[in-house]
């Protein structure tokens, strides 16, 4: 079982949980081929469920405070940019108590030294323990 598969397997296991969820894939190409501005107005169309919302919007009080008022699960499958993968961990502290991010990377050393709180290994397709019994 791939990395990818794995962490879509655990996303819909959890995300009956949440107020609101995201699941984003291939993010290293989509930074690559759209750049971070739209990955992140992608990210909170799907959260606030609001077609009209840019990433202008994200300097708005009301749109962070209608982050902080839900329980979030964001899921960016494949991150390889240590700049790209603090700043999201960094806008988590916009979501509400109980949210979740979790990413993904080939990277291990970069996830190592972002500020997450918890890092879970998966080698040659057998995941750690803990994040497989979430599945």
């Amino acid at each position: 079982m791939d990395k990818t598969t794995l962490t879509r397997a655990v996303f819909d296991r959890l995300k009956a949980e949440f107020g609101a969820f995201c699941f984003v894939k291939d993010v290293r190409q989509k930074l690559t081929r759209n750049g971070s501005d739209e990955l992140l107005e992608t990210c909170l169309k799907e959260l606030l469920k609001d077609e009209g919302i840019n990433t202008y919007n994200l300097r708005s009080t009301f749109v962070r405070r209608r982050l902080h008022h839900k329980k979030i699960l964001l899921v960016l499958d494949d991150v390889d940019n240590f700049i790209t993968a603090e700043g999201l961990i960094k806008a988590s502290a916009w979501f509400g108590e109980g949210s979740r991010l979790i990413i993904t990377s080939r990277d291990i050393q970069m996830l190592n030294n972002t500020s997450a709180s918890t890092t879970y290994r998966v080698l040659n397709g057998i995941p750690a323990m803990p994040f497989i019994s979430l599945v």
